[in-house]
C-alpha cells in the first residue's frame, strides 16, 4: 500500500486521469509553483526558473510533494469536520462554500502533488528509498 501511495495507484500511472479532470489548468494558476506565476516572475525579473533541472532537484521536489500532500490531507480532514458542523447547524450556503473551498484548496492540491510526483518518478526513474524526508536540504544552491 505504501508503494501505491508514493508511486501511484493503477489509475494514476499515466497521469491521464488527472489531465481529464483539468489538473493542468489548476496547475497553471496555483500560487505555489504555478506556471502562470513562474512565467510572470521570469518576465518581470528576466530570470529563468527551472525547478527540476537535475535529477537531485527532481528527487527533492518529489519529496516535497509528499510533505505538501500530507499537509493538504490534514486540511481536507479539518474542513470536512467543519463542513459537517456547519451542515448540522443548518447553514446550507456555508456548507456549500466550505465544500467548494475544500475542493479547490485541498482536493485539487492533493491531485496536483500526486500528478507532479508521478511524472517526476517516471521521467527520472526515482526509487522509493530516494524519497527521504531527512535528506532535504534547503540551502543546496547557497554558496558558503
Amino acid at each position: 500500500m505504501k508503494e501505491k501511495f508514493l508511486f501511484g495507484f493503477n489509475f494514476e500511472k499515466y497521469t491521464c486521469f488527472y489531465e481529464k479532470i483539468g489538473i493542468r489548468t489548476y496547475k497553471y494558476f496555483v500560487p505555489t509553483y504555478g506556471d502562470f506565476w513562474i512565467q510572470l516572475y521570469q518576465k518581470i525579473f528576466n530570470k529563468k526558473i527551472n525547478l527540476v533541472s537535475t535529477r537531485k532537484k527532481a528527487v527533492e521536489f518529489a519529496t516535497i510533494t509528499l510533505i505538501a500532500e500530507a499537509i493538504h490531507y490534514l486540511g481536507l480532514v479539518f474542513l470536512l469536520i467543519l463542513n459537517i458542523i456547519v451542515f448540522v447547524q443548518g447553514k446550507i450556503i456555508w456548507t456549500l462554500v466550505i465544500f467548494l473551498m475544500n475542493l479547490f484548496i485541498n482536493v485539487f492540491a492533493i491531485f496536483l502533488n500526486r500528478y507532479n510526483r508521478i511524472r517526476l518518478i517516471k521521467i527520472f526513474k526515482i526509487q522509493e528509498y530516494e524519497l527521504d524526508l531527512n535528506n532535504l536540504n534547503d540551502n543546496d544552491d547557497v554558496k558558503k
